[in-house]
């Protein structure tokens, strides 16, 4: 297989990223650097990332985690902070994660060894719909929801809502959009004066939280 589709099998980049890959690292196929991305590398053979030996996993697999509050979407812990890697197993170690949520919010989060999938889940392009559950610190208005699906300018970027709907309860919403941006649900709540008070994602593409347990993960299609 060409290079860029063993390094997204191996679980280390998408094949949109491996040209940039290969000239920041070090990657050797039988003590040679590799330099083309023409290049095809038998699935069965091993290369060298950086002084590591690595080779691309059997088959693509998909997982889908429910995480709980209090972990970060990272592979490292930093500054203290859990890894969402603690509550999967070490075959899961390396692979991509879809969709960053903060320490405090919960939920669906997408995990796989197919860097392709990730990253049509995630480019901004592609305008995947993601779908959370909030609860703010008090009721938004009628004008302030359609505000919010307007846009509101924060840090000189436009944040939206596609779709704002009630929940059954005061002050619990239903929010869709295609924004992948840094905070955006929270950080469109603060610009009308409120508040989110817990969030959580149920929807990402095809794949749904449906009923999976709080820290647990399934593997699906």
């Amino acid at each position: 297989m060409r290079v860029g589709k063993y390094l997204s099998r191996a679980g280390i980049c998408s094949r949109r990223e491996a040209a940039d890959f290969i000239k920041k690292h070090r990657v050797l196929y039988k003590g040679v650097k590799v330099e083309r991305l023409d290049l095809d590398i038998p699935e069965s053979d091993s290369i060298e990332i950086d002084g590591k030996t690595t080779k691309p996993s059997v088959g693509n697999k998909v997982y889908v985690l429910n995480k709980p509050p209090g972990f970060i979407c990272s592979h490292k812990e930093q500054w203290g902070k859990k890894s969402i890697f603690r509550l999967l197993p070490k075959e899961l170690f390396n692979f991509y994660f879809a969709g960053r949520l903060d320490e405090n919010s919960r939920g669906l989060v997408v995990l796989s060894n197919d860097g392709d999938l990730v990253y049509n889940l995630t480019h901004p392009s592609n305008k995947t719909v993601k779908i959370y559950h909030i609860i703010t610190s008090r009721p938004l208005s009628k004008e302030e929801k359609e505000r919010l699906i307007v846009g509101v300018w924060d840090k000189a970027e436009k944040l939206s809502a596609d779709r704002i709907d009630n929940l059954e309860k005061p002050a619990h919403y239903e929010f869709e959009l295609h924004s992948g941006k840094k905070r955006v649900i929270r950080r469109m709540v603060e610009m009308v004066g409120a508040s989110v008070i817990d969030l959580v994602r149920i929807k990402m593409g095809k794949y749904n939280l449906d009923d999976l347990e709080q820290g647990k993960y399934i593997e699906v299609d």
